[in-house]
């Protein structure tokens, strides 16, 4: 004779026994609350402190232009995405990355590792000419190089991983807060030592004594349109920053000082001499204030106290022109009203490598695109190609625009994904701004404004020159892009944690 017995989920033993059973439930209890408290916010937060770490260095270490820092950075970025993973695996967790995003992030990656092992060819650079070599699934994209996308790939990876923990840092106030403030600091921090070397009359950009860093240097970028787009990237945070501090019960020392560093940022924005950052450097100014009259006054209680307002305005204008002009405006102007021979259309080399990369460099890569990384190999064929003697005295690292670049070495499917990730991004961040700005807490509304003023200033770069090829300005472009996904987008978000299913109880037979 048999009699059903049940059996407990949790201890495994006889249902007879509920004192052991409650003893395993109460040891087990414990356990989850040190976990909880004690292991896991070490672990949750170390790779959070370690990307603060990244962005201070990037732009200190030149920028992440020259060869060597740039190999830190791909270092560091790769420690910080295996250091993210192995927190999410401990604390057994999901990211909190919105799916859109993360769903494009996984294609990016997939495309270009896949694009790396399928390599279709080898570069000789004596030539220089490429070299067949039989791709795994010859009609499937492939890179015209393995070793220079393999290193690419290598950035990149590490660039989505800093995206992420980014994304997932700023699902928590108190992190996004920390972020925040590392963004406008670093970017205060340079853009201070800028001004010191043009105060100073610096010849390099550490003062170092034959470094060759040209005379169009500013603060740790030796292209001055590099250092221009980088102030683009940071001065947003910096007076998102300081309309928040106003709008609080702030003390009148960080008011005083966060006025002060909008005031510094927006003034040296103008001591650089590069057209399209000061450009691009008007227009967002032109939007923030546009911003800041049209919602930021509308509905507000203290509006009857303010009607001379536009006094405060023409205030701020003024003290941002005296401080232009002390930091050597005239130069910039000079070098604005100058005559130059590259003017034209025609003239200009720029738009000679424009057009060669749309007759000549796109059909030869076909869809698919001659893989991440390979622009500075691909393209002197097409220029031979070409016969262009003027385009031809020049080496041509970069094409000097960002999206026939990333389609010469990403294809199609690649471009629409990076145009997804990030003109998605900045759409979707406009999107919420005006839909729920009566919505929200100040303090995430004017870091989406930020994010969304970042993003759009990189993007309207990227159509003149270069800021999405430097290392320190594609990281600075994801923390961008993660605010620009991620606040105020609680709808969007992955779950925080699995939850756990609770075994259903057992039956087993035990003899009578």
């Amino acid at each position: 004779m048999f009699r059903r017995v049940r059996k407990s989920p949790i201890s495994g033993e006889s249902a007879l026994s509920p004192g052991r059973s409650l003893h395993h439930q109460a040891v087990r209890k414990a356990h989850r609350r040190v976990m909880d408290r004690l292991v896991m916010p070490p672990v949750r937060d170390f790779p959070r402190w370690f990307l603060l770490g990244v962005l201070i260095c990037a732009p200190w270490a030149y920028g992440s232009t020259r060869p060597w820092t740039l190999d830190v950075l791909r270092i560091l970025l790769l420690v910080l995405a295996v250091v993210f993973v192995l927190s999410l695996v401990i604390d057994r967790r999901l990211p909190h990355v919105p799916r859109m995003a993360a769903g494009l992030v996984i294609g990016l990656l997939g495309l270009g590792w896949w694009m790396t092992f399928n390599a279709r060819a080898a570069f000789d650079p004596v030539g220089p000419q490429f070299h067949e070599i039989g791709a795994f699934v010859s009609w499937l994209p492939g890179a015209m190089d393995q070793k220079r996308s393999l290193s690419s790939m290598l950035l990149v990876t590490g660039m989505m991983g800093a995206f992420a923990t980014a994304a997932d840092m700023l699902g928590s106030a108190k992190w996004r807060n920390r972020l925040w403030l590392a963004v406008a600091l670093i970017g205060l921090s340079l853009v201070v030592f800028g001004v010191i070397q043009r105060v100073s009359g610096a010849k390099s950009i550490f003062w170092v004594w034959g470094d060759r860093t040209g005379s169009t240097f500013f603060a740790t970028f030796r292209y001055h349109a590099n250092a221009g787009a980088f102030m683009n990237l940071v001065i947003p945070f910096i007076l998102g920053r300081t309309l928040w501090v106003l709008r609080q019960d702030a003390g009148q020392i960080s008011k005083a000082f966060w006025c002060l560093a909008s005031f510094i940022a927006v003034a040296a924005a103008f001591m650089n001499i590069s057209r399209a950052a000061m450009a691009i450097t008007v227009a967002l100014l032109g939007v923030f204030a546009l911003w800041c009259v049209v919602f930021e006054r509308k509905g507000s209680p203290h509006e009857s106290r303010h009607r001379f307002w536009w006094l405060k305005g023409l205030g701020i204008l003024l003290a941002i022109a005296v401080l232009s002009c002390a930091f050597g405006l005239d130069q910039s102007l000079a070098k604005w009203l100058s005559p130059s021979r590259n003017d034209t259309l025609v003239s200009n080399l720029r738009y000679q490598v424009y057009d060669i990369i749309w007759q000549k460099t796109l059909p030869f890569v076909g869809w698919g695109g001659s893989g991440p990384g390979t622009f500075e190999m691909v393209f002197p064929l097409s220029i031979k190609e070409a016969g262009n003697d003027a385009v031809g005295r020049w080496y041509w690292v970069n094409a000097h625009q960002d999206y026939l670049q990333t389609l010469t070495e990403w294809g199609v499917p690649g471009g629409i994904l990076w145009g997804g990730l990030i003109l998605g991004g900045l759409g979707g961040g406009i999107w919420r701004l005006l839909k729920r700005r009566s919505q929200g807490r100040s303090e995430t509304r004017y870091l989406l404004l930020a994010g969304c003023l970042a993003l759009m200033g990189v993007s309207l770069h990227a159509l003149v020159d270069f800021p999405l090829q430097i290392g320190s300005l594609q990281l600075y472009t994801a923390m961008a892009c993660a605010v620009a996904w991620t606040v105020g987008n609680e709808d969007g978000d992955i779950s925080i944690r699995r939850k756990r299913r609770r075994a259903m109880p057992q039956e087993r037979e035990e003899p009578a």
